[in-house]
Parts: structure tokens; sequence; C-alpha cells
């Protein structure tokens, strides 16, 4: 993912993992990591700031 400001590759800063649908019997429980991505480019205003956040599924296994 790239800075949309000066075109350079972002780092993660921080991640963290989201849990949904846990309250409730009838809703399927599902897991997401989020990774806060920042600029690495000291020049550029967005440099250590959050630009974007990327959100991915992982998959559980179901109980037997």
């Amino acid at each position: 993912m790239k800075c949309p400001l000066c075109s350079i590759e972002m780092a993660i800063k921080s991640n963290r993992h989201v849990v949904s649908g846990d309250k409730s019997p009838d809703e399927e429980t599902k897991l997401h990591i989020e990774q806060d991505m920042t600029c690495r480019n000291k020049n550029c205003p967005n440099y250590g700031k959050v630009v974007d956040t990327a959100k991915n599924e992982i998959q559980l296994s179901k109980a037997q």
C-alpha cells in the first residue's frame, strides 16, 4: 500500500485483533486483524500519521 501523497510504500504502525459476532449464538463469530498504515518518508506530511487501516479476516475452524 502506497502513501497517497508521496507514493512511498507505507509501513505497519500498529495492529490489533478484532472479534465480531460473538455476542449471540445466532451470529457467526469472525476474527479480523486490523493494521494501521503510516508513511515512512520523513519529508511527507503523512509521516508518522495513520493514513489507512487494512482489515483482513482470519479463518476460524469449526468446533467438532
